[in-house]
Formats: C-alpha cells, structure tokens, sequence
C-alpha cells in the first residue's frame, strides 16, 4: 500500500501544480481588461482602415506628419482655387483684393468698391437714380447694370458717361452686356460687331490705365488677337475715344480727363500667378579695373 499512496500524492499534487499553472498564468485577466460598469469598444483593425489613418496609429510623429501634410494640401488646394477664381473673366474679380493705393485709385476713377457691387441689388432704384442724376459715376455703373436687361439702350448711355469720366469698369460692365448680346444674336455679322466693339472696349481700358480690365475685356471679347489689323483699328480707335473725351470735358468746362495706371501690378501677379517676376540683376563692378564706371558716393576729409 506505501508505494500506492506514495505515487497517488505525487499524481494528485502534479495535477494541483498544473491547475495553478493554468489559471494564474494562461486564464489570468489582461492589462486591458475592462472595468466593471464599462462596456468595452471594439475598434476595427488597422490593417483595415485606409493608409492615412493606418499611419496614426503608429506613433506620435507619424500623426504630426500626417496632420502636416493634411493642413499643407488643403491650404495649397485652396490658395489654388482662389488663385483660379481671381482669374477668371468676372467683372466682380476686377474689384477684389485691392491693395490701399489700388483701392483709392479705383475710387477717384469711379469704381464701385467690392462691397457696394456685391450688394448693388439691395439699393433701391430711386437712390442710384438720384446718386447718378448728381454725377456719381459708380452710381451710374451700378444702375446701368441693374437696367442692363430691361432698358439697355438706357444703360449702355449711363455706362458711356461713365467712361467718358474715366472709369474703365464702365467700360468692363459695357463689354459684358455686348457679350450677352453677341451670345444671344443669331445673326453672326452683329455678333461679330459685338466682338469687336468688345475689344475696342478693352483697348479704352488700357489707355485708361486700367491693366486687370483691359485683359479681361480682351479675353471676353474672343478675338484673335494674331489678327494685326483688328488690333491697329482697335488701338486707334480707343486714342480717338480718349481725344475726343478730352475735347468734349474741355468744351464743357469740366477738368481734363488724365489717365493714370492702375496700382498694385505686382501684388496682382504674385497673387494670381505666383512669383513670375524675376528677381532684379545684381551687377559688380572691380571699381580697382574700372574706375570709369564707379561713382564715389562719400568723401572723407
């Protein structure tokens, strides 16, 4: 009987070790374990969820760098878009962005300001009529516009004074009534008419000074501008238009018109083309080698 009972003890306390084994180091709750009286979330797996997001979770910087280049695309998407918008042939896009000296010029040249021509609907008529009867050329710009469909024999006569006061948005709201007209006639010799009266207008801006309206009158118009003697008429006949304003002013006692040009050139070009200025050349001269071309600039005594 001994060494029965001998061999059943170590049977029964192999068996004791192999459960303390299994349950304090296999069955034993995880780190992660949820506490009692929460409920456990299950995510799903990263092998699953698109590369961006695979990226945050691996660690600390990856999430930086992702967020980074997020932040960095979208910005770069929207500068891209605004940049396409500013382009396009909008008579709105010739008010936007000034810069302050832009912003004055355009306001003694009777422009509207930005703010005045996105609201132009809400004034009532009898005050742009009022405002215009007294000389106020944007006045008179935002009416014709606003009579552009319904009396444009009127309009187009609002927007002449307008120009012969010297602003060339006039001309650019003009330019973009005779376009819908051109797109709207069936007859291709008026629209042709239309074109090029478009591109006259385009021309006027630019003796006006008036770089942003003159190109985009130019693109409206459609005109190949390849086509020489289209161009020499055109030139010809805005000096004829700004002669002829003058003599008329002059006539009637009224200032004489000066044209000047635009400010903010640059500006304009980094904002809708980035930098397409190169830079100013840096020239040296060996004034030891040439002194001919230095020029002493200070005199010790």
């Amino acid at each position: 009987m001994a060494p029965m009972t001998i061999s059943l003890r170590w049977i029964l306390m192999a068996v004791a070790i192999g459960l303390l084994l299994y349950f304090g180091l296999v069955a034993r709750p995880t780190d992660s374990a949820v506490p009692d009286g929460q409920t456990l979330e299950i995510s799903e797996p990263p092998a699953r969820l698109p590369p961006e997001s695979r990226a945050l979770t691996r660690n600390e910087s990856d999430t930086t760098s992702v967020l980074a280049k997020t932040a960095d695309s979208t910005e770069a998407s929207d500068a891209l878009l605004d940049a396409e918008q500013l382009r396009a042939v909008s008579l709105d896009n010739l008010l936007a962005r000034p810069t302050n000296a832009e912003a004055a010029w355009m306001r003694r040249h009777g422009y509207p300001t930005y703010d005045e021509w996105m609201h132009r609907n809400e004034i009532p008529l009898a005050e742009l009529e009022h405002r215009a009867a007294r000389g106020d050329v944007a006045a008179q710009i935002m009416l014709a516009d606003r009579l552009g469909q319904t009396h444009p024999n009127r309009a187009e006569r609002l927007l002449e004074r307008a120009l012969s006061s010297g602003s060339a948005f006039a001309a650019s709201v003009l330019a973009d009534q005779l376009s819908a007209r051109a797109q709207s006639d069936k007859d291709p010799r008026l629209a042709s008419v239309y074109r090029n009266n478009i591109y006259r207008l385009g021309q006027i801006a630019s003796v006006l000074g008036d770089w942003r309206a003159s190109e985009q009158i130019t693109l409206r118009s459609g005109v190949a501008v390849t086509n020489a003697f289209n161009t020499s008429v055109a030139i010809r006949s805005a000096f004829q238009f700004l002669e002829e304003t003058i003599a008329q002013r002059r006539q009637a006692g009224l200032p004489p018109l000066q044209p000047s040009i635009r400010p903010g050139f640059l500006e304009w070009q980094q904002l809708t083309r980035g930098s397409s200025t190169p830079p100013a050349e840096t020239v040296v001269i060996d004034c030891g080698a040439r002194p001919d071309l230095c020029v002493p600039t200070s005199r010790r005594h």
